[in-house]
């Protein structure tokens, strides 16, 4: 096979069948079987680069390429090593070189072309499987470019453009990103996993999840939040707050199960609605309070009920009783401001007292009735005094 181009012409293989394979290779050429190009040159090697070898930092190879080729505007170099350097193969045309040398090293290159046009520089592989084995995988890709289109373009001549991603990943089936004895690491300035149907993450251990260092912001916006765990454990420095107009419900069946709330500060419960505390079982209502225990109600009643049992008051103090005696706004009228009903018993009422008995009533008529006896004894003087006092 035959190749021709400037003032070079140069043979590869054995020639095409039928008439070119015994030709006899021209000056400059290497023959039927060779696997190597050669220039077609008069005399000498390939010339130097105009600028000389550099041999300080070994930035270019001392040795002189032994067999070059070029074709059009694509150029072939083939050395071997010298001084401990690598020897190679390299094809390339300025914006694409393919590279291989000594050490089992392969480099493909590729970049824009001289007009900067979109979608020019780009090194495609198609197969039916592409399978990689290797010992260290390194991906660096530098991030989308700025780029100008052409005249011919629809858009305005030299108006910039960018591409849209640095790495695109595309997957019309399973995708599965696996390491093993490590770990996986993900960086980036924002990060979105978008799941259409189920986002799952598992962990032998642990997840952790940290925002900020200490003033970052985790939000969470969904319809049903459900947690099942054995132990919850929250530590909040600031505070917490609870919005909106739904059922907050807590049901713990475990036996010995109890909530426990310490505050060094205040505990403010504020109910537009019902208020209802129920212990039905065996359960006990205990307050106690370091000062003050204040019970008030706007507008109503107020109630105390022992069904069963009894109902027991110690003051060490004094206890003063104000019953004005006000009706309220459409309740039915009692004719006593103070009503007592007692129960059956030996005695239905029992005052007992230490000192003195007073009971001062400023107008109005007094009544004292009993089916029974009633039987006054006075240690000392006992004084009546009356307008009018009958004595039946």
């Amino acid at each position: 096979m035959t190749f021709r181009g400037n003032d070079r012409e140069w043979v590869h293989g054995g020639g095409r069948p039928g008439g070119r394979a015994g030709r006899t290779p021209r000056n400059g050429t290497t023959g039927q079987n060779a696997r190597t190009f050669h220039p077609k040159q008069t005399s000498g090697p390939a010339a130097e680069p105009t600028g000389g070898r550099q041999t300080k930092d070994g930035a270019v190879c001392e040795s002189t390429p032994n067999n070059f080729l070029t074709y059009a505007d694509w150029m072939g170099l083939c050395w071997m090593g010298e001084n401990g350097q690598p020897g190679g193969y390299l094809i390339g045309d300025g914006s694409k070189t393919f590279l291989m040398d000594s050490l089992n090293n392969i480099t493909f290159a590729t970049g824009r072309v001289s007009d900067g046009s979109p979608g020019s520089g780009v090194f495609t592989t198609t197969s039916a499987d592409h399978i990689v084995k290797t010992g260290t995988y390194h991906l660096h890709a530098k991030g989308p470019q700025d780029s100008t289109r052409k005249a011919s373009d629809k858009a305005k001549s030299g108006e910039n453009t960018k591409d849209k991603s640095a790495i695109s990943l595309y997957g019309e089936g399973e995708i599965a990103i696996e390491s093993t004895g490590d770990d996986v690491g993900i960086k980036g300035d924002n990060i979105v996993i978008n799941a259409v149907k189920t986002l799952t993450l598992k962990a032998g251990e642990a997840i952790n999840i940290e925002c900020g260092d200490g003033n970052g912001k985790t939000s969470l916006h969904t319809g049903d939040y459900n947690i099942n765990t054995a132990f919850i454990n929250e530590t909040v420095t600031g505070g917490k707050h609870t919005d909106g107009s739904g059922e907050v419900c807590t049901n713990q069946l475990l036996p010995g199960s109890k909530i426990t709330s310490c505050s060094s500060g205040s505990h403010n419960h504020v109910m537009l609605g019902n208020y209802s505390m129920g212990l039905p079982l065996k359960g006990h209502y205990n307050v106690d309070a370091g000062t003050n225990i204040n019970f008030q109600t706007r507008v109503g009643g107020f109630g105390f009920r022992a069904l069963i049992g009894d109902w027991k008051e110690q003051i060490n103090g004094q206890k003063v009783n104000r019953i004005m005696g006000i009706p309220v706004k459409g309740s039915k009228p009692n004719p006593g401001a103070w009503t007592i009903h007692a129960g059956p018993g030996k005695a239905s009422v029992i005052i007992t007292g230490t000192n003195s008995f007073w009971s001062t009533f400023g107008v109005g008529v007094s009544f004292l009735t009993t089916a029974g006896l009633v039987t006054v004894n006075v240690g000392g003087i006992l004084s009546i005094t009356g307008t009018t006092i009958f004595l039946n």
